[in-house]
């Protein structure tokens, strides 16, 4: 996911950076630590360990599970091995510890104070430094130029937006196999949909015995081992009720479909998917020694490639004496798949670097 650790920057075991995240030069991320989705890591902070990080950390800083805010003061302050690792003057080190102490434990606005540490003269370069930072994250436009969109948006990229489609359905595609189910992709494609997701049996039975999931699956017939998500839209409810109808007559009497249930008002179609985007906490929960590992993450292969890809990659993990979890993207040959493994063992260990090889 196009992530970027600089020279200088200490990861420690267990973590996982995802979403095109940065880590400066000089930053420490402790163990089991988790960053996405465009957060930077500043030069000379501190990650403190199994800290889920949803924002972007502040040069010289000390991050915590708690956050800046309500950490104790010594978790929320200034990362005073980074001062030095710097290499900065001791007034600059001092002139550090004020502008945290001003921006996260006094009170007022995060932009109105950075503006006013600006218009001072004669800034260390470290404080200036730390404010630039904290006001290009303010703005959503910190790091590689992708990420200026999460905050302003050019005029000349919205020439080409269109409006949300008016209406849409989904056909739910019951298969009782994998290999029937991702067979009927090239089907499914010929019709058009907008979108294609993929949903294996582990998945359903974890749902099946969650509690807080297992009524997501009230519109589930039987016992499949994968389901299939097709949604079609479109402005008029006959065009998108043409293409469902489409892809029942093509799909009938297909080798290990048993059911096909056709969700066509909004809320049901908003409970289907939230169905699948249940995929993962499911998975993240699953009870036992082995989880599922995400280390073969995204594997795509042209559509048409699916049957064979998942057949060899299910001859894989037995190989290896485990299975996996299937669910992702099957419209573009886009799967998200997780191997079972027990990471304490020295077996699974091997395992899960065969099974990467």
């Amino acid at each position: 996911h196009d992530c970027y650790v600089d020279d200088g920057a200490a990861l420690g075991v267990g973590v996982m950076l995802a979403g095109h995240v940065r880590v400066e030069t000089g930053a420490v991320v402790e163990a089991y630590t988790g960053a996405h989705h465009f957060t930077t890591v500043g030069r000379f902070s501190r990650v403190a360990a199994c800290t889920p990080v949803r924002r972007d950390v502040v040069p010289f800083t000390v991050f915590s599970s708690l956050g800046y805010y309500r950490a104790s003061p010594a978790e929320r302050g200034v990362h005073e091995a980074g001062l030095e690792a710097a290499g900065l003057s001791q007034g600059d080190r001092q002139g550090v510890r004020d502008l945290i102490a001003h921006l996260f434990q006094a009170e007022g606005a995060l932009a109105g104070k950075i503006e006013t540490y600006l218009r001072r003269d004669d800034l260390p370069e470290p404080v200036e430094m730390i404010c630039q930072f904290c006001r290009r994250t303010l703005e959503g436009l910190f790091g590689r130029h992708r990420e200026a969109f999460r905050g302003r948006m050019p005029p000349e990229a919205l020439e080409h937006l269109l409006p949300l489609p008016k209406v849409r359905s989904i056909v739910v595609l019951h298969f009782d196999s994998m290999q029937a189910a991702v067979a009927s992709v090239g089907t499914v494609l010929s019709c058009e949909p907008s979108a294609a997701e993929l949903l294996d049996g582990l998945v359903l039975r974890l749902a099946a015995q969650s509690l807080e999931y297992r009524n997501y699956l009230d519109f589930v017939v039987g016992e499949p081992e994968s389901l299939v998500l097709v949604e079609f839209n479109g402005e008029e409810p006959a065009d998108v009720q043409a293409k469902a109808d489409e892809l029942v007559e093509k799909l009938k009497g297909a080798t290990g479909l048993f059911h096909v249930l056709t969700a066509r008002d909004k809320e049901l179609c908003d409970h289907v998917w939230a169905c699948r985007k249940a995929a993962l906490p499911l998975l993240l929960g699953q009870p036992g020694t082995r989880k599922p590992v995400a280390f073969v993450e995204d594997a795509a292969v042209a559509p048409e490639h699916l049957p064979a890809f998942v057949e060899r990659f299910c001859e894989i993990m037995a190989r290896h004496d485990t299975e996996g979890a299937f669910y992702g993207h099957a419209s573009v040959g886009c799967l998200h798949i997780r191997p079972m493994l027990d990471l304490r063992t020295g077996v699974d260990i091997d395992h899960l670097q065969a099974i990467s090889r």
